[in-house]
């Protein structure tokens, strides 16, 4: 099914809700256009729209992941270094980050 979506630039139209999706995930379509199918004649505000909730919610949770995971290769590499040099700093903070890890996902997740 297509969809037309109104921005304030003008009037798009897509072959497909996915094609909506990915251009909502991206940035191009905003939670203030408007969305209508080819068959209704009512149009609804993008961030209105569940499907829409659901993708910017997803995405947003996937860039956390990505932070994440940046930040557990850099302090993988720190901890390395000091493992080279430092012996007892780098087991003690293995320690330290196997003990607050548990807390820091926990709480992450609420």
């Amino acid at each position: 099914m297509k969809y037309e979506v109104k921005t304030e630039d003008g009037q798009l139209s897509f072959g497909s809700l996915a094609e909506v999706q990915a251009l909502y995930r991206q940035g191009f379509i905003g939670p203030a256009d408007l969305v209508k199918p080819e068959s209704s004649s009512r149009w609804v505000a993008a961030g209105e729209m569940p499907v829409l909730k659901v993708t910017e919610r997803h995405s947003s949770s996937q860039s956390r992941m990505g932070y994440r995971v940046a930040f557990a290769i850099l302090f993988s590499g720190l901890l390395g270094g000091l493992f080279l040099h430092q012996r007892m700093i780098a087991l003690s903070s293995l320690v330290l980050m196997a003990v607050l890890t548990p807390f820091v996902v926990y709480r992450q997740r609420k």
